[in-house]
């Protein structure tokens, strides 16, 4: 007899839901950062790139919990979904940080500059040593109402987890 479908009031609130739903969300930043540097022709610095590692993470981790077999899903969803939790907080540690660098708040010390091609003979690995322009950590490329995308990346993904943790605990208590 194959299983009932679950009703739709309790699917809303599953943990698994709330996985895909940041997994989708991540991807979502990706996709919108992406998409801004091909159409504004921005170079990514440093940092930004570093910002969009978790959201890999977290999206690779969503997808994985596609992948797990029914009768394991109850034990394995919720340690997938604190981990997307974790890599959605870590992201938006790194996109406040970097924000506040662009705001003037403290000093980046870090190196910040485009990363040379090394592919090709010697000279046109010379050729891309000096064609490689530094891009500045505390420059900001791209607004919208004001704030950065570092800071976007930060609202957006502290503010996810966050209703996340809110709508785990409410399935909590109806289950």
């Amino acid at each position: 007899m194959p299983p009932k479908p679950m009703p739709f009031n309790r699917l809303a609130l599953s943990p698994y839901l709330l996985l895909l739903l940041l997994g989708g969300v991540s991807a979502g930043l990706l996709v919108a950062a992406m998409g801004l540097a091909a159409i504004y022709d921005l170079t990514p610095c440093r940092l930004c790139i570093w910002q969009r590692y978790p959201h890999i993470g977290v999206v690779a981790i969503a997808l994985s919990g596609l992948l797990i077999p029914r009768p394991m899903k109850p034990r394995l969803i919720p340690f997938l979904l604190l981990l997307a939790i974790l890599g959605m907080l870590l992201t938006a540690g790194l996109g406040f940080w970097h924000a506040g660098i662009e705001a003037g708040l403290w000093v980046w010390s870090g190196e910040c500059a485009n990363v040379p091609n090394f592919a090709g003979d010697a000279e046109a690995v010379l050729d891309s040593l000096l064609d490689t322009k530094p891009i500045a950590c505390d420059t900001v490329a791209w607004r919208l109402f004001g704030i950065s995308m570092a800071g976007w990346n930060g609202l957006v993904s502290i503010t996810a987890p966050m209703l996340a943790l809110l709508v785990l605990r409410k399935y909590r208590q109806r289950h």
